[in-house]
């Protein structure tokens, strides 16, 4: 409704006027009319573009750290003098604009220890070989929820502010734990995620074998056998046999933050620098093995240690293709006496070799989702109702998610988020 004030009222004499001339009163009429229609196409065209705008892709800038190693906000990315891995430094205040000026004084910390071979790193000393890393530029495309996949990246509205989290359970769903693992439905999420898509699986490194000086692989000596076909040469293992299973190589792990002993692997998240939590033993190793030096393709054995046995599992490598084996494809039961703390062997399985083969070794361990000591556990199980989800984080330790606030409103839900390849 047209309010009043928008018209004036005439004076009687003007009203008697016009009642003996009706030509002028079908004038006012007509203009009336004409700014009704003027006003109501406004409103049309303001509606349609609000709905455009809505509907917009838009490109957003990632700050923080809680969805690594999926996206990354703004770091200092640096080299431990030891070994050459990298290290990763979050800035601890990032801005749009501000970003490509940050210093290294705005890090959380001046000394951090490489979480690959221990080695004290001074950050501020090594400025001279740091590089600034802007946070990771992502889309997010406004989707209806029926075109959301459990596993996606999602943009999520949070007491006001726009979040990047996994989604982990819809309507229907229910979320329970066993030994503080999050399980959807009955099975552990990292499991569902392998399954659905290989592309869904985030891993991270713990042990590059070139980068070391002193590996942390070792032959093993079957009895009564002088077998010795595995030997490293500059950080690089080579292995030679004729038509015959090589002898096993075993890896070994150790804590790096405890002095070195030996350890179970654990969930370390290395961009957490400064934070100090009990870490947790990790049961979703996977190996990724290249080799060189073959003239044909080979087949390589690599058994791992779950539940109390040793699976293995047998795959065809090619020269200088790099080919990862995961715990959870390993089926076959082998003879092969492994455990927590050397949880992966490999062997060569009875190929023809006229000359050494050199083999690189990388271990990296899944995303493991779970609770935190902090979390309470008596929201469990979880039943999700219309209109609620269950959204998790990456980087499980520092993640604000479900976790704290419980379920979620659907309409919370911005849009899909995707990485843009830079």
């Amino acid at each position: 409704m047209v309010p009043d004030t928008y018209f004036p009222h005439y004076p009687k004499d003007m009203q008697s006027s016009q009642e003996k001339t009706p030509q002028k009163s079908l004038i006012a009429y007509v203009l009336l009319g004409g700014i009704v229609v003027v006003v109501l196409f406004a409103l049309f065209f303001a509606l349609v573009a609000s709905t455009v705008s809505s509907n917009k892709i838009r490109t957003h800038r990632v700050t923080g750290y809680s969805m690594s190693p999926a996206v990354m906000g703004a770091h200092r990315l640096i080299h431990c003098p030891k070994c050459d891995i990298e290290i990763q430094i979050p800035l601890m205040s990032v801005g749009s604009e501000q970003q490509k000026h940050e210093s290294l004084e705005t890090l959380p910390v001046s000394v951090v220890q490489c979480w690959h071979c221990g080695s004290i790193v001074h950050v501020l000393s090594n400025e001279p070989n740091s590089v600034f890393v802007p946070g990771e530029r992502v889309t997010v495309t406004p989707a209806v929820f029926s075109e959301i996949r459990i596993g996606d990246l999602v943009a999520i509205e949070i007491e006001g502010v726009l979040r990047v989290k996994r989604l982990m359970g819809i309507p229907g769903d229910t979320i329970s734990i066993d030994e503080d693992r999050l399980l959807l439905n009955g099975q552990r999420f990292e499991d569902l995620l392998a399954e659905r898509s290989l592309q869904n699986v985030f891993t991270m490194r713990v042990d590059q074998d070139s980068l070391r000086e002193h590996s942390r692989w070792q032959p093993l000596s079957e009895s009564g056998s002088n077998q010795d076909d595995w030997n490293r040469m500059e950080r690089q293992w080579r292995c030679h046999c004729k038509e015959r299973d090589s002898q096993w190589i075993a890896y070994r792990h150790f804590a790096v933050y405890e002095q070195d002993r030996p350890s179970a692997i654990l969930d370390d998240y290395p961009v957490n620098v400064g934070e100090v939590r009990h870490l947790q033993k990790i049961d979703r190793p996977q190996l990724v093995i290249k080799v060189d030096g073959v003239a044909s393709d080979v087949s390589l054995e690599v058994a791992f240690f779950r539940e109390g046995k040793t699976y293995s599992i047998t795959k065809p490598i090619r020269n200088a293709t790099p080919t990862t084996f995961r715990c959870t494809e390993a089926a076959s039961i082998v003879d092969l006496e492994l455990s927590e703390l050397n949880p992966i062997a490999v062997r060569m399985r009875g190929n023809v070799l006229t000359e050494m083969m050199a083999v690189d070794f990388l271990v990296e361990r899944w995303v493991e989702y779970r609770l935190r000591r902090s979390d309470s556990r008596k929201p469990y199980p979880l039943k999700l109702v219309s209109g609620e989800c269950f959204v998790v984080g990456d980087n499980v330790p520092a993640s604000v998610d479900s976790r704290d606030w419980g379920a979620v409103p659907i309409d919370s839900i911005r849009g899909k988020v995707e990485l843009i390849a830079e």
